[in-house]
């Protein structure tokens, strides 16, 4: 009976590794490495660290938490910024929710263990350094509320690239307006436009002011800025005060229209100066 039962053993765990069903384990030697020296191995290696699933690639390093999103059950489609005191970032991806969510939050200072790979699309000049977290990866909180050094923000004075990635930035712009999903669009001093994700804690913008951001850039249909705290916008310049639209009445017109805005107060000045009440 001991045999039968060690031998169905042996095959169920044999089917297992066949067909992918044997959980991967999170445990393994990590080489440490800051978040810049990080970024430099994944560019360096960009025609080949592709693939997320390569347990005999795993790295540690840590960072400050910039911006997080681990709430939907879709691990694909969570994500976090993490940024060093020097304001280098990288992305960590494919978060399972029930591991994650509640974890850490912004601000928080984390260790983090995973795959560090490079993902690009079809377009060249669009790509994003991460690394990945689900597959042998594991993130522990070193210090909450470690706080993030705002004033490492790189001074941004023209469109968002490639390297500018999960970084954090500063820049400052006129906001212009939102789009239909609430991006918002600020024009630079040069005519570039940089646009904050709708997804992003910013205060109420009013068109044709002027403000300096902080944020991290991230990667959605094109290159922008996520903010995780409505501080992290300043106002630097109102919007002027519209014009008051000049009358275009003449002669007659004008008396007449000259009244009817004053009949309110029933006091009305004829062209001599004298008041009719």
């Amino acid at each position: 009976m001991k045999k039968v039962l060690t031998l169905s053993v042996l095959v169920v765990a044999i089917l297992m590794v066949f067909t992918g069903c044997l959980p991967k384990t999170k445990f393994g030697t990590a080489t440490l490495k800051t978040i810049p020296e990080l970024r430099t191995l994944i560019m360096n290696n960009k025609d080949t660290w592709t693939d997320f699933d390569a347990k005999d690639r795993l790295y540690e390093t840590e960072g400050t938490v910039a911006y997080e999103y681990v709430s939907n059950s879709d691990s694909t489609k969570n994500y976090v910024y993490v940024v060093d005191d020097k304001g280098n970032g990288i992305k960590l991806s494919y978060l399972h929710k029930n591991e994650y969510e509640n974890l850490f939050n912004v601000n928080d200072k984390i260790k983090i263990k995973g795959v560090p790979y490079y993902k690009t699309w079809d377009d060249p000049n669009v790509y994003e350094l991460r690394m990945d977290i689900s597959n042998y990866g594991t993130i522990t909180v070193l210090e909450a509320n470690h706080g993030i050094v705002l004033s490492s923000a790189k001074n941004q004075t023209s469109s968002l690239t490639g390297s500018n990635f999960a970084n954090l930035i500063k820049f400052t712009g006129k906001y212009v307006d939102s789009d239909q999903f609430q991006n918002k669009n600020f024009t630079l001093a040069n005519g570039d436009t940089i646009v904050i994700d709708s997804h992003s804690t910013i205060g109420t913008l009013t068109p044709n002011s002027t403000y300096t951001v902080t944020g991290v850039v991230g990667q959605s249909f094109g290159y922008r800025v996520f903010t995780s705290d409505a501080s992290w916008t300043t106002l630097l310049e109102a919007a002027p005060p519209a014009p008051t639209p000049e009358s275009t009445y003449t002669g007659i017109e004008k008396v007449k229209n000259d009244f009817l805005t004053n009949s309110a107060s029933n006091t009305f000045k004829n062209i001599e100066g004298k008041l009719f009440i």
